[in-house]
């Protein structure tokens, strides 16, 4: 974990780096990743989540169809809307489009607001584009991507949000939140059928 929290350094096995920051064009976009801090040098969970930006809503008036979501949109979503709860940063570290391609969305090194405070600070977090199962490309484009993450930190442990949210914390594996919405990433993540791809 090293680089400035600004900056988007591109590791190999990412595709493409949203330069979320300029292409806001916000100083307090900036300011607010500076702000942010630095994530504790321990990584302890990877954290799989779903997103989508395609539905109107109180907390999303400008929707965009999930074959058109970026890092970049969906930065612009989230920095347009005080109501999301993240400070209006991207809370993900990287993305994965709807065509299986890994972005670059937070900085590495940056805590991301995605699975509540006591995870924030010691996780990364990936999140799959969707509301129905992802597509094949998606698919092989996570199983890459955690396979790379699960090299780089191997003790970390891989959980879906609703296992590794402050919701969660007293959850045994095998339990579920009672609310279907907090079932995130299925359905869009099946996650036995990433545990079983990985191995």
């Amino acid at each position: 974990d090293n680089g400035a929290v600004g900056a988007l350094h591109r590791p190999p096995w990412i595709d493409r780096t949203a330069d979320v920051a300029t292409a806001l064009r916000d100083r307090a976009c900036l300011a607010a990743m500076a702000r942010a801090g630095k994530r504790t040098a321990l990584t302890s969970h990877l954290v799989i989540h779903r997103t989508s930006l395609a539905a109107v809503g109180v907390d999303n008036p400008h929707p965009v169809a999930d074959n058109n979501l970026d890092a970049v949109s969906m930065a612009t979503g989230f920095a347009a809307n005080a109501l999301l709860g993240t400070g209006q940063l991207v809370p993900y570290h990287i993305l994965i489009t709807r065509a299986g391609v890994a972005e670059l969305a937070l900085p590495l090194t940056a805590p991301g607001a995605h699975a509540g405070r006591a995870y924030n600070w010691r996780s990364i977090a990936v999140v799959v584009v969707g509301t129905s199962r992802c597509t094949p490309e998606q698919f092989a484009k996570l199983i890459a991507v955690c396979a790379e993450l699960r090299r780089r930190w191997p003790a970390a442990l891989l959980r879906g949000h609703h296992k590794a949210g402050d919701v969660a914390i007293h959850l045994p594996d095998d339990a579920a939140p009672g609310d279907p919405s907090k079932l995130c990433p299925e359905p869009v993540v099946i996650m036995p059928e990433l545990l079983a791809a990985l191995g």
